[in-house]
């Protein structure tokens, strides 16, 4: 099935080291007990500075240790103990300042760690403020040390930083809360000279009664992440309301609330339910996954003139693959159960639900279980136009043979769950490398076939093509329905085409960013993207109810500007190596010019584009400069449209 091109299994070289994929780290073990990993061992953590260097060190040690992501599923919760800890060492140095006895300030209530100034504040008010300001002035550094590190240690094969992710939103306590703010501080103002950073992926969890209506606790934080994610494209939103994302267990006054709460990697990986265990991402993650070339199964029925049995022998084969992607996932984790758990002394001792109670000689068949195979897919709509000749953006016939696909997929995983006992899920794949790889294959083997194998690449999973103009919110009510049946991992993603001078405030303003986020509330979206010169929204499944608070611009037709490959994965930001090519409208009309690393503008001018990294591939298409966009100062770029 390799070898002719039916399936790619992914992180084959990986294969002989017995390991996982990904994990999300229950970091308060770490930072509660310490760990030993190699030659040395880590004290419990006793101050936020401590905290954050563990939290970096937990993700770039276990990363030696896997060949996926690695996230941390409430950052502001775990973090949060530490900022107490670290406003109490404040507190006891003015005690030996002023020689008087603080106590009675140590755990005094706090209902924010705001800075302020002290003028006009005497006795214990001064002092408290003074320990406030200096504990947060301490968070804040704490925070930018933590982005810097994971975006300059590199720890991964091929000398890479850690594909890392953060969840974080819904602690409410005063400590969770400076945490957050300060973490969303440093990420807006960059990291080095102001450039983005591209890791770690930093997810909000949005939840109605928390942080997503004016009257909770941490709407005022809400509305700083909207701020922040239209400069720097983080935060994502992790919809915790969606019906899916939910846990019954899940109390408002539960201080282990997170628990219950789902989380999510960059990489778009989703881990929630468990046959083996609890209804949890915590400690948990995929264990391999496998992605089948729906495409070519369906060019094969080409031939067949009758549309009804056409159809047929598309399910038959996709039957047969889907077994033989079963098969070969189980017989993948059969070798993976036989790793010990000393090959893996980070993730097997400390990380991984259960195996707190293995022996380093004992194997890891006890506990991996809890983590899930993934089936994935690839080319739905270039397989909808193989077999009736269009796709599903373009009429409701191929919208409802593309649900019967994925529908069936999803049915044969829960099948396979029963009979092999595993956590079987299905995939939305995010391969950008495997859908230009099929498409040459198949391309070499059947030719060139108008709308199926004419482009350099397949459509990424259920996405409607980029290239294909409607408007955004036709494409959400087409893709929604597919994410409930793909619960192993799924994305959804705008590219917004508007007028430039209209884009430009939406990058700065808080407004434009809820009026986002509203609209995909009301969609009961699962987790979404947004940024400044494109727009991108992973959702775990939708059903639209209200369309009046999106942006008119979303209703403007969008369509791709370039011929190349328009694929993204879940790091939007991580694609590494590639000049910026830019599409630029000038006084004689459009053209392109070439970016070579962060700034330089070729061409006319050289001009400079702040605030992109190097290595990061974009299109940006309808880039005015100077005076056709009067709203930026003159040689700033004021961009309509962009896609990673």
């Amino acid at each position: 099935a390799v070898l002719h091109n039916y399936i790619h299994i992914h992180d084959k070289d990986y294969y002989p080291t017995k390991s996982l994929t990904c994990v999300q780290h229950p970091l308060d073990v770490i930072l509660q007990h310490g760990f030993t990993a190699g030659h040395g061992s880590s004290r419990p953590a006793k101050r936020i500075e401590t905290a954050a260097v563990l939290a970096c060190i937990s993700l770039e040690t276990c990363q030696n240790e896997m060949h996926g992501g690695q996230a941390i599923p409430a950052f502001d919760f775990y973090l949060a103990p530490y900022v107490r800890m670290s406003y109490q060492e404040e507190v006891k140095n003015l005690e030996k300042l002023t020689g008087k006895d603080l106590k009675h300030l140590y755990n005094i209530e706090i209902d924010d760690y705001l800075q302020k100034d002290l003028e006009g504040l005497e006795g214990d008010a001064r002092l408290e403020q003074h320990a406030i300001n200096k504990t947060v002035n301490r968070v804040h550094q704490a925070m930018e040390a933590f982005i810097h590190n994971m975006n300059t240690i590199h720890s991964r094969g091929g000398n890479q930083v850690v594909f890392s992710s953060i969840n974080y939103g819904t602690d409410t306590s005063a400590e969770g809360r400076c945490i957050m703010r300060e973490i969303l501080k440093s990420t807006y103002d960059g990291v080095g000279n102001g450039e983005t950073a591209i890791f770690p992926i930093q997810i909000w969890k949005k939840k109605r009664g928390v942080n997503f209506l004016p009257e909770d606790r941490n709407y005022d934080l809400y509305q700083l992440a909207c701020k922040v994610t239209a400069r720097r494209f983080f935060p994502n939103f992790l919809n915790l309301d969606a019906t899916f994302n939910q846990n019954e267990k899940w109390r408002a006054d539960d201080p282990e609330r997170y628990k219950w709460e789902i989380a999510t990697m960059g990489c778009r990986t989703r881990v929630f339910e468990d046959r083996w265990g609890e209804k949890t991402s915590i400690a948990r993650g995929n264990l391999s996954f496998t992605t089948i070339n729906i495409v070519k199964l369906a060019i094969e029925c080409m031939g067949i003139e009758n549309k009804e049995l056409k159809i047929k022998t598309f399910f038959e084969k996709l039957d047969n693959i889907l077994d033989i992607t079963a098969k070969q996932l189980d017989e993948r984790f059969q070798f993976q159960k036989t790793a010990m758990a000393k090959q893996f002394p980070l993730l097997m001792k400390y990380l991984w639900v259960g195996a707190e109670n293995l022996k380093p000689e004992e194997t890891i068949e006890s506990v991996i279980n809890h983590g899930t195979l993934g089936i994935g897919f690839i080319g739905l709509a270039e397989c909808l136009v193989a077999l009736i000749g269009h796709h599903h953006g373009e009429s409701e016939e191929a919208q409802e043979l593309g649900l019967k696909i994925v529908t069936f997929m999803k049915e044969h995983a829960d099948e396979y769950s029963e009979q092999y006992h595993h956590n079987y899920s299905i995939l939305a794949t995010p391969a950008e490398g495997l859908s230009g790889k099929f498409t040459k294959k198949d391309r070499k083997q059947f030719g060139i076939i108008p709308g199926v194998t004419d482009r350099d690449y397949y459509t990424n999973s259920n996405h409607v093509p980029v290239y294909y103009k409607c408007t955004a919110m036709k494409k959400a009510q087409v893709e929604a329905p597919y994410h409930d049946l793909t619960r192993g991992g799924h994305i959804f993603y705008v590219e917004i085409d508007g007028d430039a001078c209209f884009f430009q405030p939406l990058c700065h303003s808080i407004a434009h960013g809820q009026h986002i986020v509203v609209f995909v509330q009301r969609a009961v979206v699962g987790q979404f993207l947004i940024g400044c010169v494109s727009l991108f929204i992973a959702l775990g499944g939708m059903a639209v109810k209200d369309e009046h608070c999106w942006m008119a611009v979303c209703q403007r037709p969008f369509q791709r500007g370039s011929q190349q490959g328009g694929k993204i994965r879940g790091f939007a930001a991580g694609v590494l190596n590639f000049n910026f090519r830019l599409r630029v409208k000038g006084g004689t009309g459009w053209g392109w010019r070439i970016i070579h690393g962060r700034r330089g503008l070729g061409g006319k001018g050289k001009r400079k584009m702040p605030g992109f990294l190097p290595g990061i591939r974009l299109y940006l298409l309808g880039a005015g400069f100077g005076s056709q966009c009067p709203r930026r100062p003159q040689g700033q770029a004021c961009f309509k449209k962009a896609e990673y």
